[in-house]
């Protein structure tokens, strides 16, 4: 029996390693709405303070073992940094799996430094990155098993992100790479998880149709080491304030999205709400996983300080 459990123990930490490297990176339908989830050179792009939070549920049906994904960030333009400054936190599970990454992150703007009309952002963003395995969900027959470990198990490591960013009046183009300081986040027991980077690109363009309706294609390219996925979307946008679209995944899926500004609009900010409908394409399907859903909230805002102006002396008027 010991031998058995140490084998099957040995076998989950192989898993644990290679599930890893292949779900090591989030995966959100509505990556055009949030750049700054992949590339820090979106920090502080804009003139209002911009928070955003995203729920992916994914391959629904599949019970314990689907992915969730959560992500909220919060960044402001910043003057006095020529660029702007802010959070970011990421959080993935799949299965036993758990990544939670905390970064903060910075990108220095420079307007018109291209033949182009626009704004070269670059971005960095440093923080730590948590690894767990949530082995206390695991269900031995024989409960304790005084062998099989079933405690979770985690470890940090230093984890660095960097990115560019060029944003035009009607299109985009950016660059960027997760994990570039490719950490090796050693778990109790002698495991470890070595993390891999990403690297993004991603673009996208703007095409008015008419005075109401504007259409919003855009492209989001994913590859680590020998292994790339693509994304493609196109979003109606109509009135600047209501959207709808397409989006497909060469990695499993064809998507639905649609939102809206249930405050102010897409020039000046406000309240936004996305979802998203994703039908898997792949042998998850037939099992069970057949869908997945996603919603993001957020808020673009001001905080107006008041400036106190002193009394004037009417001795001198």
């Amino acid at each position: 029996m010991r031998k058995v459990t140490l084998v099957l123990f040995t076998a989950f930490v192989s898993m644990f390693s290679t599930v890893a490297f292949a779900q090591q990176d989030w995966k959100f339908n509505q990556y055009a709405l949030n750049g700054m989830g992949f590339n820090p050179a979106y920090t502080g792009l804009g003139t209002n303070i911009s928070a955003t939070g995203l729920y992916r549920n994914q391959y629904m049906g599949l019970a314990d073992f689907n992915p969730t994904s959560r992500n909220f960030n919060i960044h402001s333009k910043v003057n006095k940094v020529k660029g702007g400054l802010g959070l970011n936190i990421l959080d993935d599970e799949y299965g036993l799996e758990k990544f939670t990454g905390v970064y903060l992150s910075y990108a220095y703007h420079k307007d018109n430094v291209l033949p182009f009309e626009g704004t070269l952002s670059a971005g960095i963003s440093v923080g730590m990155l948590q690894i767990s395995s949530q082995l206390s969900k695991l269900n031995p027959r024989t409960n304790p098993d005084p062998i099989l470990v079933t405690s979770d198990i985690s470890g940090f490591g230093l984890d660095v992100n960097a990115g560019l960013l060029f944003t035009a009046p009607n299109y985009y183009v950016g660059i960027s790479a997760t994990h570039l300081s490719n950490p090796q986040v050693e778990l109790q027991n002698n495991a470890s998880v070595n993390m891999q980077p990403h690297l993004f690109i991603t673009g996208g363009y703007t095409y008015k149709l008419n005075e109401k309706i504007n259409l919003m294609p855009s492209v989001l390219i994913k590859t680590i080491v020998k292994k790339s996925q693509l994304d493609f979307s196109t979003i109606g946008m109509y009135s600047n304030k209501y959207w709808g679209g397409l989006g497909y995944s060469t990695s499993d899926a064809i998507y639905l999205l649609a939102g809206g500004y249930l405050k102010g609009n897409q020039s000046d900010g406000g309240l936004k709400l996305g979802v998203s409908y994703g039908a898997t394409m792949n042998k998850l399907g037939s099992i069970g996983g057949r869908n997945s859903v996603e919603a993001m909230l957020g808020y673009n805002f001001k905080i107006q300080i008041p400036v106190k102006i002193p009394p004037t002396d009417p001795i001198f008027h």
